[in-house]
């Protein structure tokens, strides 16, 4: 067993993902079982094939990269694996959620819940759709955009919406035209939303200033 403790940590970016694509076809190539530890989350998701995250010296949840980014045990894992919009409400009957602010409702597909549970509801960035004009109210909430960040390939827009949130949506630079203040709505895919209990944890922050 090879033990790797942040072994690329010192190299800029280009060399970092070279090295990357090398180490793991040798260590394959060797079939030698490698403990790999980094603070770079994407070098976690490339290099891996089982990813365990880790909190004050604690186990949260061990899986692949994609049960990982996509099905999070706990809000903190989400957040600890890239970029996520957190939103907290009320769990209802019918898989329904009432979010706390704005008087907005969210179809969810979970029925693990008791009614009038408090919950807290995380989606991605790239999750998230910008819509025109949506054919109906379910799961959208309408916005203005605040910020434009412009990243190569990708562009991220912030995008402040009724009940005081701020949502941070992912998009490719060429299929994006959004500009300041520009009034957009967001569609919130039922499939994509992912929903624990609600700890009333800080580090869940959500609202207009204390968005993760």
């Amino acid at each position: 067993m090879v033990l790797l403790d942040e072994p690329l940590g010192a190299l800029d970016l280009k060399l970092r993902q070279h090295m990357q694509v090398e180490l793991k076809r040798i260590l394959t190539e060797l079939t030698i079982t490698t403990l790999y530890v980094t603070h770079d989350q994407s070098e976690a998701l490339s290099m891996s094939d089982r990813i365990a995250v880790m909190r004050h010296g604690r186990v949260e949840q061990i899986g692949s990269s994609r049960e990982i980014y996509d099905r999070p045990s706990s809000p903190y894992v989400a957040h600890f694996v890239g970029k996520v919009n957190f939103l907290r409400g009320v769990y209802h009957t019918s898989s329904v959620i009432a979010l706390d602010s704005g008087g907005k409702t969210l179809k969810v597909n979970t029925e693990a819940l008791g009614t009038r549970d408090k919950v807290v509801v995380a989606i991605r960035p790239e999750h998230v759709d910008v819509i025109a004009e949506p054919s109906e109210e379910s799961n959208v909430l309408r916005g203005v955009v605040t910020r434009v960040e412009y990243q190569g390939n990708l562009v991220q827009l912030h995008i402040a919406t009724e009940g005081d949130y701020e949502l941070v949506v992912e998009r490719q630079a060429s299929l994006s035209s959004a500009r300041v203040g520009q009034k957009v709505a967001l569609r919130l895919p039922e499939d994509k939303l992912v929903v624990w209990p609600d700890s009333g944890e800080e580090s869940v922050a959500v609202g207009r200033s204390r968005v993760q």
